[in-house]
C-alpha cells in the first residue's frame, strides 16, 4: 500500500496492493527481465479504515 502511496501517489487498499506486492516481493526473481502487467483493483475502503491498517502494521 505504501509503495502505491509514496511512489505512484495512488491510495490503494490491501486487495488492490496485493498484485504489486507479489511482483516486487516473492515473484521478483521469477519475472525479472520480463514485461509484466498487473490489474490493480479492489474494493472501496474508508480513510479511517485505511489509516487503521497502516497503524496496525506499523506502516505509518
Amino acid at each position: 500500500m505504501m509503495h502505491y502511496q509514496e511512489v505512484l501517489r495512488i491510495t490503494a487498499e490491501p486487495a488492490c496492493a496485493a498484485s504489486l506486492a507479489a511482483i516486487i516481493g516473492p515473484l521478483r526473481e521469477e519475472i525479472s527481465g520480463r514485461t509484466v502487467g498487473i490489474l490493480a483493483c479492489g474494493s472501496n475502503i474508508s480513510l479511517v479504515r485505511y489509516d487503521s491498517l497502516l497503524k496496525d502494521f506499523n506502516i505509518n
